[in-house]
């Protein structure tokens, strides 16, 4: 999974980029930490997305689609203990072409 943040000029810069996880079609990725600088410039309704992938060993991953969050929502939405958020994983083309569409799979934060 790739997490960019949204510059002023509307450009995506990368911020995060997490480890593979090979042979799982429900992958659990490794707890990071990132300084709130570094994630959204401290602007806690910058908007953030999110591209999950699937690895392929050629080199040529497998995009399954991406969600949009920011980090105000994200925080709100983990706040008590034992709560998550939940997003569709989207892919555009998918979307634009299948008619029963609906993601490609849920990312949870925990």
């Amino acid at each position: 999974m790739e997490i960019y943040k949204t510059n002023e000029d509307q450009s995506d810069q990368l911020v995060w980029r997490t480890e593979v996880v090979k042979n799982n079609l429900n992958p659990s990725w490794e707890p990071f930490r990132l300084s709130l600088h570094s994630l959204c410039s401290c602007d806690v309704h910058r908007p953030l997305k999110f591209l999950v992938y699937d690895y392929d060993s050629s080199g040529k991953h497998d995009f399954i689609g991406e969600f949009t969050s920011t980090f105000q929502e994200m925080q709100e939405g983990t706040a008590n203990p034992g709560q998550e958020m939940q997003w569709d994983c989207i892919n555009p083309k998918y979307r634009d072409k299948k008619k029963n569409y609906k993601s490609s799979g849920t990312v949870v934060l925990a």
